[in-house]
């Protein structure tokens, strides 16, 4: 029986074989099924990604673009307002170095303004203390003189009442003139 179970054995065995390589082949096909759907799935994923990688260079490059196009147009900006800004600087350095010129002129001339504005107070002054002295004199003498009139026209009153006693001359208006 040994060799009856043997062959049983070695059948038994060899459709274990057969069925092992069926399995086998059929899972191969499944494999191969699986490898070309994967393949297929892979060309179509290797296909969008390449075409959504073109698009993301193109927004690149266009991002790219423009920002060397704002880098460009800021650089050219800040020239102009960096050369304005020169300009200005030279042009408030000018005026400053003028206005210390025109400074310095204007304390000599304050200085001379300040000696002929005294002068001119000064002569003001004496010219005032002139026309002071005139009038005070003038005044003075007027009463002087107005004093000295009413005592002449006193004596000669008194003179002309005296000679009226005395009965002499008429030549009231004579004597007047005479003594005037």
């Amino acid at each position: 029986m040994s060799s009856k179970w043997k062959w049983f054995r070695s059948y038994d065995s060899e459709c274990k074989m057969v069925r092992e390589w069926r399995e086998s082949e059929i899972q191969q096909e499944a494999m191969t099924n699986e490898i070309r759907n994967a393949d297929v799935k892979l060309k179509s994923l290797l296909s969008i990604h390449l075409a959504q990688e073109k698009e993301l260079r193109a927004e690149r490059l266009k991002v790219q673009t423009q920002l060397i196009s704002w880098l460009k147009k800021y650089d050219t900006d800040i020239g102009e307002k960096q050369a304005m800004y020169d300009e200005v600087l030279a042009g408030f350095e000018e005026e400053k170095r003028q206005m210390k010129e025109l400074m310095e002129q204007f304390i000599t001339q304050q200085v001379e303004y300040e000696r002929l504005m005294k002068e001119k107070a000064d002569e003001e002054q004496a010219r005032l203390e002139k026309k002071m002295y005139a009038f005070i004199t003038n005044t003075s003498a007027r009463r002087i003189q107005r004093y000295w009139r009413a005592y002449r026209a006193r004596k000669l009153a008194r003179r002309k009442g005296r000679k009226k006693r005395r009965g002499k001359s008429d030549g009231s208006a004579k004597d007047l003139k005479e003594t005037s």
